[in-house]
């Protein structure tokens, strides 16, 4: 039992071929049935071809409108929220399939360009990242930091990336070295700002996301966190007031501790959700830079199509990603 996916186009690189239907094979009845049309020597039995795409002769596929009841074939695949395959949106879909087909030991390289952290990097997002990025598992850093490359690459499109910019969370979140180094690594990353520019830089605990907004000429930080608490952590504090302290001497600015502002934001219903939180947040204030002014957001929490938006986005750009990767 499976589904009929209507996308023309090659399958791993063959293509489709006349005759032929592209199948998502869900729950196999016979497990060691062979595929009408293997695919090479690595999937040629329906269970080595669970959640992927494969090519199936037209006259044997029968349609019905039942849906397989499906017992979770990989067991990576837990999803945090009460989500099922079905109700994925089918970018993110596809996109885990084929994800359960990847290498381990080939990971996809992704060039983040200077324009995003103020220097060139490279990154690597493996089979792991995105099968839990689909399954709404806690978010990895490397996922943060694609999705910050498509925030940069949009607004840059648009010539509005002179308006907001982004800083590593990778170089100075909780678990990236000594307090001083990552307030080290963050100023450098001030310094390259523009003026009346925003900064955002995600920070993680290692267990919990957060988004902060530094407007370093001003001496402004908005902290937004989805659990809403009323303290900001002085871990974190003491970061980001140090990297702006090293801003302004090397600025040879003359300024006070910085203003830090708590914007209410919408709260995470469950445990895992955070991260995508953090994406979202970075939409919003895009969208509507007013949110800063305000305090707090209109809405008390997100939706799971509000979050799915931010992942479909995600989906897309990484999908194109393993297209050129295999091109």
């Amino acid at each position: 039992m499976g589904m009929v996916i209507p996308l023309d186009g090659p399958i791993h690189g063959v293509p489709l071929g006349d005759g032929n239907v592209r199948v998502s094979v869900e729950v196999p009845i016979k497990g060691e049935a062979l595929l009408p049309i293997p695919i090479g020597d690595e999937i040629v039995t329906l269970r080595q071809a669970i959640g992927t795409h494969v090519a199936w002769p037209r006259n044997l596929v029968i349609v019905t409108n039942e849906k397989p009841k499906l017992k979770t074939p990989n067991a990576s695949f837990k999803p945090m929220l009460p989500q099922n395959l079905y109700k994925m949106p089918l970018s993110v879909r596809f996109l885990l399939q084929f994800a359960r087909t990847m290498r381990e030991e080939k990971p996809l390289k992704v060039a983040i360009d200077s324009g995003v952290f103020g220097y060139e990097q490279e990154t690597y997002l493996n089979k792991d990242d995105i099968i839990e990025f689909c399954s709404m598992e806690p978010l990895s850093t490397v996922c943060m930091t694609i999705y910050m490359r498509h925030l940069w690459s949009s607004l840059k499109k648009d010539h509005k990336d002179n308006l907001y910019g982004f800083a590593d969370p990778s170089s100075f979140s909780h678990d990236s070295g000594k307090r001083d180094e990552r307030s080290f690594a963050l100023s450098v990353r001030l310094e390259k700002s523009k003026e009346q520019q925003l900064i955002f830089a995600p920070y993680n605990f290692g267990f919990h996301w957060v988004m902060v907004v530094i407007n370093p000429y001003s001496d402004m930080v908005y902290y937004l966190d989805s659990l809403n608490p009323v303290d900001i952590d002085h871990g974190l504090k003491g970061v980001i007031d140090v990297a702006l302290r090293m801003f302004n001497a090397q600025k040879g600015r003359n300024r006070k501790n910085a203003i830090w502002k708590i914007i209410q934001c919408p709260t995470q219903a469950g445990k895992v959700e955070c991260g995508y939180y953090v994406m979202r947040f970075m939409k919003a204030i895009i969208e509507d830079p007013t949110i800063l002014t305000r305090s707090k957001f209109n809405n008390q929490s997100y939706n799971q199509e509000e979050i799915d938006d931010v992942r479909v986005e995600w989906a897309d750009l990484v999908e194109t990603l393993l297209q050129d990767d295999v091109e």
